[in-house]
């Protein structure tokens, strides 16, 4: 079975009731940790049915005062624009959630990218929905990136491409 879908079953199995137990641990984690805590930007997502709800961390970051930004798909590549509590959601490209905010943001050193995929490895490597959206931003990115994930898309062995770019750090439940 492909991966992708080992992972996306491996998901649906999981009780709803301890998918938001985990979606809670896994946003404090990123909420405890120094790269969040020193980050002055916020580059992060809406969560789609099979992902990690990590608004709680949108809105933490915005309680602080920090920049944050959600993902548009334009042109084959991902950018990001800035969001605000009081900005509307749009549906973009590939039924993601964005920002209705026109102003883009750019990322430098003090960036934290929060980082859906759909699976991950132990050595930090990311396997996403089969674009290469993320892979193509991250490539250039010198910022801090998180992979965001449940501990059921971690594998042991994901045969990465060339093109399969790296997160700093992966992010789970225990």
């Amino acid at each position: 079975m492909d991966i992708r879908k080992k992972a996306l079953n491996n998901i649906k199995k999981l009780d709803i009731d301890v998918r938001k137990k985990y979606d809670i641990d896994i946003c404090k984690k990123i909420i405890n940790s120094k790269e969040f805590n020193e980050s002055k930007i916020l580059f992060a997502y809406i969560a789609l049915k099979s992902e990690i709800n990590i608004y709680p961390v949108i809105e933490e970051a915005l309680k602080l005062n920090k920049i944050v930004a959600l993902p548009s798909c334009e042109n084959g590549n991902i950018v990001f624009y800035n969001y605000n509590k009081d900005d509307n959601l749009k549906i973009g490209k590939y039924n993601i959630f964005e920002s209705s905010n026109i102003k883009k943001i750019e990322p430098n050193s003090d960036t934290l990218i929060l980082v859906p995929g759909r699976a991950f490895d132990l050595d930090n490597n990311r396997i996403g929905r089969g674009k290469g959206y993320y892979d193509r931003f991250l490539k250039d990115f010198n910022g801090k990136s998180f992979g965001i994930c449940y501990s059921v898309q971690i594998f042991s062995d994901l045969n990465i491409k060339a093109h399969d770019q790296k997160v700093k750090k992966i992010i789970f439940n225990d």
